[in-house]
């Protein structure tokens, strides 16, 4: 009998030890009226252990809602909790507030903490839409002093983040030394501006040097309307001191109407400015709608916008693998010639990357015709499927380039390349890649033009060993109406091996080729 008794107590006591802080926030009924007072008495410890916090009903945040590392000694109190899990109890729930160059919820350096915004944490549904509602460097959400193992899913986030910010927003802003913001995962959100307007950035990310931001993960995201109209903008922002980041299964697109833009800057729906071993998969960049769906992703001329649907400077070290993403339902016109790229791994990258070597990426589609449709109103605009210029080796397999239109206007010219290799870049293996299509007419064309034009599947330059192997290249044309070519694959320099491509149906209507020794359709030269 007594040691049944003794098991007995020592089960209650268990159970009660691992038994969840539970309590409730939303106005004067509830437990807190607000976030941030929940937030408080975590900090305090007076909520320990697996805190978890139930939203029954909106709340405005005066303050922002700031959460600190477990074990942090506080006014009043030490921080002890395992973990926090915050969840709405109904549907239509808003927690909003207005913060200038500030986080609505802080997480810093907290640990474990999981924001879902499904209603009671169950189904597949958004529910709770946190919002900024600040007009200038308001973010939703930020990370930093070394936050890990986070999640936010589930959630509709809003804000008008500045230049150096993000709706989501990463940093180490107290220089705390430590694993970086790391392990988190941000998933199945919608990312968008506030009522003032489109943020800068949608995730914004920047680590600390020693204390890098490592192994995050976005993933299942929507980035309705991601471009600025008046400066650079990105959705997805990966900056300096962060590696190993997997962006995967996203959409990018503007539901808008047309983008107007002022002003001349560069764009892109992802950009990433440092680090290795980034994985960048499955995403969909186009349309107006999620998958690349709707009516086209449209710009019109005001403003002269490079843009670049993934865009990548990344360093010597494990290689960035870049899978399986679809460009396509895109038309882009610029006041004047700044480029197009699908994707642009940029002269200043030293790493190595692998563009479609495991799942190939589509850009445009391999039938049809203008999937993606480039104006340029100046001379000298051009487009490119891929472009390289990395130091390091790239190996481009298996993409699927095509139904790409380039426009000109008062008889500008629009030079045009399905891949390009730079003269700066490193070894390069091209292989198993199908340019324009087998069955329609134009599949890449630069329309007429009374300059000198060029339309090339394949052009390198580069001075290191190439190998051009099983490509198919087909139905290429340039409209230039006084000289110009075709080029199926150039091979400009370097060392290269051209082996089993299938290269056929090109078209001009030029009356001369572009230089003395050239011809106007060239297979492979």
């Amino acid at each position: 009998m007594k040691n049944f008794l003794f098991a007995l107590v020592l089960t209650l006591f268990l159970s009660n030890s691992m038994a969840a802080t539970v309590v409730t926030v939303g106005g004067s009924s509830a437990d807190y009226p607000t976030l941030y007072d929940a937030f408080y008495d975590v900090n305090k410890g007076f909520l320990s252990g697996d805190v978890i916090i139930k939203i029954t009903s909106s709340t405005s945040e005066t303050t922002a809602a700031r959460l600190t590392l477990s074990g942090k000694v506080n006014p009043g109190g030490t921080s002890n909790y395992t973990s926090v899990t915050i969840y709405p109890t109904v549907t239509g729930v808003v927690i909003s507030g207005s913060f200038a160059t500030d986080n609505l919820i802080d997480l810093e350096g907290a640990d474990h903490v999981t924001i879902d915004g499904r209603v009671n944490a169950s189904g597949n549904t958004p529910s709770l839409v946190i919002q900024n509602t600040a007009n200038v460097g308001a973010s939703a959400i930020g990370l930093s002093d070394n936050a890990e193992y986070n999640v936010v899913k589930y959630c509709v986030l809003k804000g008008y983040s500045a230049t150096s910010r993000g709706v989501i927003n990463l940093d180490n802003r107290n220089g705390a030394a430590g694993n970086g913001d790391s392990h988190n995962l941000f998933d199945n959100n919608i990312i968008r501006g506030n009522s003032t307007g489109t943020p800068y950035f949608g995730i914004y990310a920047l680590g600390k040097t020693g204390s890098p931001s490592v192994d995050n993960r976005i993933s299942n995201n929507s980035f309705p309307d991601f471009l600025q109209v008046g400066s650079s903008s990105v959705g997805v922002k990966i900056g300096a001191n962060c590696s190993e980041w997997t962006i995967s299964g996203n959409n990018f697109y503007y539901e808008s109407g047309t983008y107007s833009a002022t002003g001349s800057f560069a764009t892109s729906a992802i950009g990433v400015s440092d680090g290795t071993g980034y994985i960048i998969e499955n995403n969909y960049i186009g349309g107006t709608a999620p998958r690349c769906g709707g009516a086209k992703l449209m710009k019109t001329n005001g403003g002269d916008q490079s843009f670049s649907a993934i865009d990548l400077v990344v360093d010597a070290g494990v290689a960035t693998s870049v899978q399986g993403n679809v460009i396509q339902n895109i038309d882009w016109s610029n006041s004047a010639k700044n480029t197009f790229y699908g994707i642009n791994i940029a002269l200043s990258s030293t790493g190595d990357v692998n563009v479609g070597n495991i799942v190939g990426n589509t850009i445009g589609s391999n039938s049809g015709n203008g999937s993606i449709t480039y104006t340029a109103a100046a001379t000298g605009g051009n487009v490119y499927g891929i472009y390289s210029n990395t130091t390091g080796k790239l190996v481009c397999n298996r993409n699927r380039i095509g139904s790409i239109t380039g426009n000109n206007t008062d008889g500008f010219t629009t030079n045009m390349s399905a891949i390009y290799v730079g003269s700066s870049s490193g070894n390069c293996t091209i292989n198993f890649n199908t340019i324009g299509s087998s069955d329609t007419p134009n599949s890449i064309i630069s329309t007429a033009a009374t300059s000198s034009e060029n339309v090339y599947g394949i052009n390198v330059a580069g001075l290191n060993a190439n190998e051009i192997n099983y490509n198919v290249i087909s139905n290429l044309t340039t409209g230039s109406t006084t000289s110009g070519g075709v080029y199926g694959i150039y091979l400009n320099s370097g060392t290269n091996i051209a082996n089993a491509n299938f290269v056929h149906s090109f078209a001009t209507t030029a009356n001369s080729e572009t230089g003395s020794t050239s011809a106007m359709l060239i297979g492979i030269g």
